[in-house]
């Protein structure tokens, strides 16, 4: 699936009142701590100034492949907006699950965010 593949580049603004070097060293920190924490990958993306746009960050993605190793279910609207304050999922917000699922199976949840 597309919605899977993450953007080659996060853009970031940093308000002028702000030092970008400074803002650039505290994400690169951040980052790194996040990475090795998640184990997401060996070294956390450099992070390098826009040539042309001023007080404008830019972060190179470094994982281009995520793995697809999750069954979706995709649930109803309400249950997506609990799922999103934290709640779990229940049968009775469940529209769609694959078959041969197994307790423990790990699932990316989909919201029907049509609301019908």
């Amino acid at each position: 699936m597309d919605i899977l593949i993450p953007p080659l580049f996060t853009t970031l603004r940093v308000n002028e009142s702000k030092d970008v070097d400074f803002v650039k060293e505290e994400l690169e920190i951040k980052l790194k701590k996040a990475y090795s924490t998640n184990g997401i990958e060996p070294v956390a993306p450099l992070i390098f100034e826009h040539s042309q746009l001023k007080s404008t960050l830019i972060i190179p993605t470094t994982v281009q492949d995520p793995p697809d190793c999750y069954k979706h279910v995709v649930v109803d609207y309400p249950c997506g907006m609990a799922v999103l304050r934290g709640a779990d999922v229940f049968a009775p917000g469940v529209l769609s699950v694959p078959t041969g699922i197994q307790a423990g199976d790990k699932v990316a949840v989909f919201a029907d965010v049509s609301k019908s």
